[in-house]
């Protein structure tokens, strides 16, 4: 079995990957914002269905930012999980304590993570 990861560094991973992810949707939505206007200059019959290609920009842009996310929040529970179950019930609590703001309500529509937490908060009472 591999060691686990230190706090500070799994943090600082957890960080980078949402401030990437965020990266990353501004710069889709940049360039998706040039090519639907581009195509609109371009396509004149386009500025009748105007309404659905931007539509489908803000899918295309949001789609890959919410599963980025969401995967970011999958590793976040995991690796709570793992230093509950390593005997590391401070170093979970500290990792999953961002689970009682509104996006850990949304990524843990389960409440896996929420029991993680609940358990090793009590561990360390």
């Amino acid at each position: 079995m591999s060691a686990l990861v230190e706090p500070e560094f799994a943090m600082r991973q957890l960080a980078r990957r949402q401030w990437g992810a965020i990266g990353m949707l501004f710069l889709r939505v940049v360039l998706l914002s040039v090519l639907s206007t581009a195509l609109r200059i371009q396509i004149p019959a386009l500025r009748s269905v105007q309404p659905l290609v931007d539509a489908v920009s803000g899918m295309l842009a949001l789609w890959p930012f919410w599963t980025a996310v969401g995967r970011n929040w999958q590793w976040r529970i995991a690796l709570g999980r793992a230093y509950a179950d390593a005997g590391r019930p401070a170093d979970a609590v500290r990792v999953l304590a961002a689970l009682d703001g509104v996006q850990g309500k949304l990524f843990d529509a389960q409440g896996t993570g929420a029991a993680v937490l609940a358990r090793s908060r009590e561990a360390l009472a």
